[in-house]
C-alpha cells in the first residue's frame, strides 16, 4: 500500500512538473481592463515567473479574471520580497499556483487583502496549489475568507 502511495505522488509530481515546464517560456504581457466599479483594473490570466521584477504585471489588479501562476523564480532571496504590496487584489476567479519561487517567506504583506479564490478552473483539481517552496514559512493570506471549486457534471 504504501509503495502504491510513493508512486502516485511520484506520478503527481512528474505530470505537475511537466505541466509548469510547458509554459516556461511564455513571455506576455497581462491583458487589463477598467474594473466596472470604477477602483482599479480586472486583469486576465497574469504569470509571474523567473524573475521577482515579474511582480509588477500585478500593478493595480483588484480582479484577477483567471489564474495567478508565481512560478519558478530560483536564487532571489526573502529581500526582494519585502517592498512588493498589492493591497488592491481581492479576488481570482481561477486557481492561484505557488511553484518554486525561492526567498520567498510569506505572502501576508503582498496580498493583504486577497479574500477569495473562485475556483471556476482548477488545476489538478486545486483551487489553490503551494509546491515547492523551501523557504516558505507561513502562507500568511490573512484576507483570505473563501477558497470555492464548483462542482461539474462528469
Amino acid at each position: 500500500m504504501v509503495k502504491l502511495q510513493q508512486s502516485a505522488c511520484v506520478l503527481l509530481l512528474v505530470i505537475l512538473c511537466q505541466s509548469v515546464a510547458k509554459y516556461a517560456n511564455l513571455d506576455r504581457k497581462t491583458t487589463k481592463y477598467p474594473n466596472p466599479n470604477g477602483k482599479g483594473m480586472i486583469c486576465e490570466d497574469v504569470d509571474i515567473r523567473n524573475d521577482v521584477n515579474a511582480f509588477a504585471e500585478l500593478e493595480n489588479c483588484t480582479v484577477i479574471e483567471g489564474n495567478l501562476k508565481i512560478l519558478l523564480i530560483e536564487g532571489a532571496s526573502h529581500q526582494q520580497y519585502e517592498n512588493l504590496y498589492f493591497p488592491d487584489l481581492v479576488e481570482i476567479t481561477d486557481f492561484f499556483l505557488l511553484y518554486r519561487v525561492y526567498g520567498l517567506k510569506s505572502l501576508r504583506h503582498i496580498f493583504p487583502n486577497l479574500s477569495i479564490i473562485r475556483g471556476h478552473k482548477l488545476f489538478f483539481n486545486f483551487a489553490l496549489v503551494v509546491f515547492e517552496l523551501m523557504d516558505l514559512e507561513e502562507l500568511g493570506l490573512i484576507g483570505l475568507t473563501t477558497i470555492r471549486t464548483w462542482c461539474r457534471p462528469v
